[in-house]
């Protein structure tokens, strides 16, 4: 059975070194690609995540645009994607795509 996803999740990594350009794109996403519900700017640990984040949700009609904007803004952030299939733990193990260096989530919180 092909799953059909229609929302997406991306989670943004940062930390202390790299939070001014966390906060830029922050800024800036919401403007560049219309239909992004940005989520908190996180400067703790969130859930299974190991580092400071931020989120964005969007629907699959602009999920390549979202794509192409991370391949030329995230410049050595790492960011997590994956579908809101209502599975936290397949969403984001089995579906999930990785940019730049995966890390390694706390699936026990989810």
């Amino acid at each position: 059975m092909t799953q059909s996803f229609k929302e997406f999740h991306t989670h943004i990594y940062f930390d202390q070194d790299t939070k001014e350009h966390a906060e830029e794109l922050y800024n800036r996403v919401a403007q560049e690609i219309v239909g992004v519900t940005i989520g908190r700017f996180h400067t703790r640990c969130v859930g299974p995540h190991p580092t400071w984040m931020f989120t964005m949700e969007y629907s699959k009609d602009i999920f390549e645009s979202v794509l192409f904007w991370m391949m030329s803004n995230l410049d050595g952030l790492s960011a997590l994607v994956h579908p809101l299939s209502g599975d936290d733990v397949e969403d984001h193990t089995k579906y999930a795509m990785w940019f730049g260096t995966q890390l390694q989530l706390n699936l026990s919180k989810l």
